[in-house]
């Protein structure tokens, strides 16, 4: 299932029908993902209008999830599948040096998010899911890891051909992630500002990162090592 293909039908869920609960489950996200376009956010997006949408009653749909934020949990997961599904396609090939691969791989994420700039708001900046206790937070999730996964094994990877510090692999990992996600902020969020050409500042925003990333995993800390250390904790606590 992806988001992309989701349609807009009314498919009503018969109450003795429970045999397959995964594709009940399946019909929920996708009535789920109906309502946030149709209503054109989170908000439109309650158990009661889920529920009216499925032909269930209020209760059946608790048997199915347990609250809306486990529902937008599951929606998350459709939307990072397809995220990572599109980052795959564009470095996947054995013929890319591991530069390439990390520079189409950064090109590729700020793509999918400013081509559905509706996902970036559903994953990074609803608060209905931010806030879920850490048990079911999405960072638990597969599709979470596994987009993580994918992100520092080609990092790893421009870190071996370059000859850099394995050590600043991590330090290099959250630099990208969070420079990607600044620069979709800035295209996605911060409307008023006058862009000249998103593309154009696009291909910079990854050069830009590319360099980050090199100095990075070259260059030893410039603050005391003792100075990053006590910084490093009080930010893990």
């Amino acid at each position: 299932m992806t988001a992309q293909t989701l349609t807009k039908t009314h498919t009503r869920v018969r109450r003795g029908n429970l045999e397959d609960h995964a594709a009940v489950r399946t019909r929920i996200v996708e009535a789920a993902f109906r309502l946030y376009r149709i209503e054109e956010g989170i908000e439109g997006v309650s158990m009661r209008a889920l529920a009216a949408e499925l032909g269930l009653s209020a209760m059946g749909l608790y048997r199915y999830y347990e609250s809306k934020g486990a529902v937008l949990q599951a929606m998350w997961e459709v939307v990072l599948e397809n995220a990572l599904t599109f980052t795959r396609d564009a470095t996947d090939r054995p013929e890319q040096s591991a530069r390439q691969r990390l520079d189409l791989s950064i090109d590729a994420f700020m793509r999918y998010w400013e081509q559905h700039p509706e996902h970036f708001t559903l994953v990074y900046m609803n608060k209905d899911t931010l806030g879920q206790p850490a048990e079911h937070q999405l960072t638990q999730h597969p599709a979470y890891q596994d987009a993580v996964r994918h992100g520092n094994e080609i990092v790893e990877e421009f870190i071996a051909e370059l000859g850099g510090e394995p050590d600043m692999a991590a330090q290099a990992c959250d630099l990208r992630m969070a420079m990607m996600v600044g620069y979709l902020h800035a295209s996605l969020v911060n409307k008023r500002f006058p862009w000249s050409c998103l593309a154009a500042l696009r291909h910079n925003a990854t050069q830009a990162i590319m360099m980050g990333i090199e100095a990075c995993v070259q260059a030893a800390p410039k603050a005391p090592a003792s100075t990053l250390h006590s910084e490093c904790v009080a930010v893990n606590v």
